[in-house]
């Protein structure tokens, strides 16, 4: 008895020592993150004349909104080193107007991103040079993706000791049929056409004919692209072009030789070289600014307690991103995901809103599960009902789900190297009795109560009457997915059905087809989004769902590593073989036989 009294007693000191403690735990959180936005917002002031200097070494982003995680993560172990495209596209927009901003400056290591990315980054670059403001690229080594980018810079320059990978693209594709049948590993998969290939690598033991041939279209198209757009910007021929990259990749010399760069300099030479094609009353004191400083500059500036009053009333653009594969009910918030949960929730807030006027929808997927395809399509159609314009922009990828939600938008756009289209579906499942039985020694017995009941086991293969049932599933929802596409596009059956194989189109390609209405980016469609909703003046542009508060970013951020983080991980130890490790891991999830609306990523500039 005395024991229990003693901890009665204990209870409030213990009480009162934990609520301290997490206050205390809170309250220095709080001050770090203040701190860290303090940090990232950089100098207040900037130089009178400068050049902007912007590091694309680990490439680009869609999206990754600056949250409480991602902020201490940035100060505390500089992670964070990928600049958010529309961040920087914005970025490079109010440079060129800024009168302070006396040329650009990008470094260009590594890979800069996809096709569709390169292209609209290709395009914002030359919007800066007609300002006849000076734009310079230089890499210690160009891979083929920063070449790409960095031949639509007034100049090229490349380390002497240096190589420009200018070689050609390709598409490896690992067949895992063979490794399959060793573990006694079988596929069952159900397609609505032949060319449906996203479950291919595990089906087949190599490229059918109908995959070879839309791979091979892709490719001639992506690499017609490519060697147009640089012969263009090096004045050269696009025969001319294609003769060099058969002789590829080149070494420094041999590359200013063929005119591909326009000398072998050192890094810390740059700024020298720009000062010199500057008027001199400028050049006298040009520094150079950061990307990130300049950024956090212009950001600060609307960060104010005045600016941002003023944008609570402000008349808005949402922009919504859809990235990554779709999915029904995800638990993870990684840009390699989007759950059709976090995408209503964004519409609906937009549609709310009543100060957004226009919606621009930015995709980057390779599709994924129908359901969750159709529910993000319902949303798009509810705004349009609300009377707020959907405006569709395309990635890299806008294909088979990520195609179905943009086909009812008010206007879709692509860039020539976006991959869109692949209007079909596919289900099945891994049989994994062979492997439990044979390899494992597992016996698996069952007892049922319906004919069905195993049609979604892992361990059960298609009796041939849930074969031919789950090939009627799909194809009445191959059926829907055409009738979406001709109510949205406005086409007639006939038309779609045409179309309706499973065959991805690259964008440019997609325009002739009727898929899309036009060539662009995301700066396009945020101006066709401000003439759609007759906007007076220049409108804000916000994000939507808007970020979380900071205890609900922590309580995210404690949650354990995101599958963005697992993926890094998986990256850097499997490298090429990733993007297998992540089909294995859909195709394993594939459980209970859902129709996919999904087509296979291709890396077309992978060494």
């Amino acid at each position: 008895m005395s024991r229990i009294l003693s901890r009665i007693r204990e209870m409030p000191r213990n009480f009162g020592r934990k609520v301290r403690n997490s206050l205390a735990i809170f309250g220095g959180t709080v001050i770090l993150y203040g701190a860290t936005q303090y940090y990232l917002a950089g100098k207040r002031t900037l130089p009178s004349k400068f050049v902007l200097e912007v590091d694309l070494t680990h490439g680009v982003i869609e999206n990754n909104p600056q949250n409480l995680g991602t902020a201490l993560e940035e100060l505390l172990v500089g992670k964070n080193k990928q600049v958010v495209l529309h961040d920087l596209l914005m970025t490079l927009d109010k440079a060129s107007q800024d009168p302070r901003c006396s040329g650009l400056f990008m470094r260009l290591d590594g890979n800069p991103g996809g096709v569709a990315q390169i292209q609209e980054i290709r395009d914002a670059i030359r919007a800066f040079a007609k300002t006849n403001k000076p734009t310079v690229a230089y890499a210690d080594s160009y891979s083929q993706g920063a070449y790409y980018l960095a031949s639509a810079f007034d100049k090229v320059y490349v380390s002497p000791a240096g190589e420009v990978e200018l070689h050609g693209i390709a598409a490896q594709v690992p067949f895992l049929r063979g490794a399959l049948d060793k573990l006694e590993i079988k596929p069952e998969v159900v397609r609505s056409d032949d060319s449906k290939t996203a479950l291919n690598i595990f089906s087949e033991y190599g490229f059918t004919e109908s995959h070879r041939e839309q791979m091979t279209m892709i490719l001639r198209s992506i690499f017609g692209q490519m060697t147009s757009d640089i012969a263009s910007s090096r004045h050269k021929t696009p025969a001319e072009l294609v003769s060099l990259v058969d002789r590829g990749p080149f070494l420094a010399s041999d590359a200013r030789q063929e005119k591909l760069v326009d000398d072998l300099r050192y890094v810390d030479e740059i700024l020298d070289i720009m000062k010199a094609s500057i008027p001199l009353n400028a050049a006298k004191d040009l520094k150079a600014v950061p990307y990130k400083r300049y950024k956090s500059f212009n950001d600060a500036q609307e960060r104010g307690y005045l600016q941002r009053r003023k944008r609570q009333h402000q008349d808005k653009i949402a922009l919504i991103y859809l990235t990554g594969s779709i999915a029904h009910h995800a638990d993870s918030e990684s840009p390699d995901v989007t759950d059709s949960g976090r995408m209503t929730k964004a519409f609906r807030e937009a549609i709310k809103d009543r100060t957004v006027k226009s919606i621009v929808l930015r995709i980057d997927s390779p599709g994924g599960d129908a359901m969750a395809s159709d529910i993000i399509w319902r949303q798009v159609n509810l705004a349009k009902e609300a009377g707020k314009p959907v405006i569709v922009t395309m990635g890299n990828y806008a294909a088979s789900g990520g195609y179905y939600a943009a086909a009812p938008a008010d206007f879709v756009l692509a860039q020539p190297g976006t991959v869109t289209g692949s209007i079909g579906v596919i289900a099945g499942k891994p049989v994994l009795r062979g492997l439990l039985a044979s390899k494992l020694g597992v016996n698996v017995e069952e007892i049922t109560m319906g004919r069905n009941a195993l049609i979604t086991s892992p361990l059960n293969e298609f009796t041939p009457e849930q074969r031919t049932q789950m090939q009627d599933i799909v194809h009445r929802i191959a059926v829907r997915f055409m009738n979406v596409v001709a109510n949205g596009r406005k086409m007639t059956m006939s038309q779609v059905e045409k179309l309706a194989t499973g065959q991805p189109f690259a964008g440019d390609y997609a325009l002739g087809l009727g898929l899309v209405d036009a060539l662009g980016g995301l700066p396009s469609a945020i101006k066709v989004a401000r003439e759609r909703a007759k906007f007076k003046g220049e409108p804000i542009v916000e994000v939507y769902p808007r970020p979380k508060g900071y205890l609900a970013q922590l309580a995210l951020e404690v949650r354990g590593f995101s599958d963005l983080d697992r993926n890094s991980a998986m990256a850097s130890l499997f490298g090429q073989c990733l993007p297998v490790v992540s089909a294995m891991r859909a195709f394993l999830n594939i459980r209970s036989n859902k129709p996919l609306l999904a087509t296979p990523r291709i890396d077309f500039f992978a060494k």
